[in-house]
């Protein structure tokens, strides 16, 4: 059975994180004046709200939007974004290279849809990517097999004719094996 589908991380695969590592202390100090908290003030704020960091920081993203902070966040994004291209040079280099053979191409993301549309709108990648797909799409992650099925269901995505790229093993290896994704 050939591969029809192909589809790719965003944060890590496509996209070198060192963006958010940029951003992270902005946002955090935009964060601590708006609120007038120290840091560890809104380390605690950030915890009430039900969030719990990785690898000792807070994602930004989820923290503006559990604060509703998440115009400032964007305009950081977008500034970010138009300073450096953070896409890899590799991923373009593959992508074109199965949209020249026909296959399709998605982008599935525990990234909220209007940051990964940001990154598309800004970057080489518009019009090779059939479809995003985001947590925001079914109110869980990847690490979630409702995730894929869900993913499965609304893009009609056969399993076995379709291979999921990503650089973590749990969200991106092992529960879409289990569902059946060639990883």
């Amino acid at each position: 059975m050939s591969l029809e589908t192909y589809l790719f991380d965003l944060d890590g695969t496509l996209l070198d994180t060192l963006l958010y590592h940029k951003m992270h202390p902005l946002i955090m100090q935009k964060l601590q004046e708006k609120y007038n908290l120290s840091c560890e003030e809104l380390d605690q704020k950030i915890e009430r709200v039900g969030l719990t960091k990785n690898n000792n920081r807070w994602d930004t993203g989820e923290v503006c939007k559990k604060l509703n902070d998440l115009e400032m966040y964007y305009t950081l994004l977008e500034e970010q974004i138009s300073l450096t291209n953070y896409f890899y040079p590799e991923a373009l280099v593959c992508i074109t290279a199965l949209k020249n053979e026909g296959k399709r191409i998605g982008i599935v993301s525990n990234s909220m849809q209007r940051t990964i549309s940001l990154h598309l709108t800004n970057s080489r990648f518009m019009g090779m990517v059939d479809f995003l797909y985001s947590s925001d799409d079914v109110n869980a992650y990847k690490i979630q097999e409702i995730y894929w099925r869900n993913l499965i269901k609304v893009h009609q995505i056969i399993p076995e004719k379709t291979l999921m790229i990503g650089d973590t093993l749990e969200d991106d290896i092992y529960i879409p094996q289990k569902i059946g994704f060639n990883t």
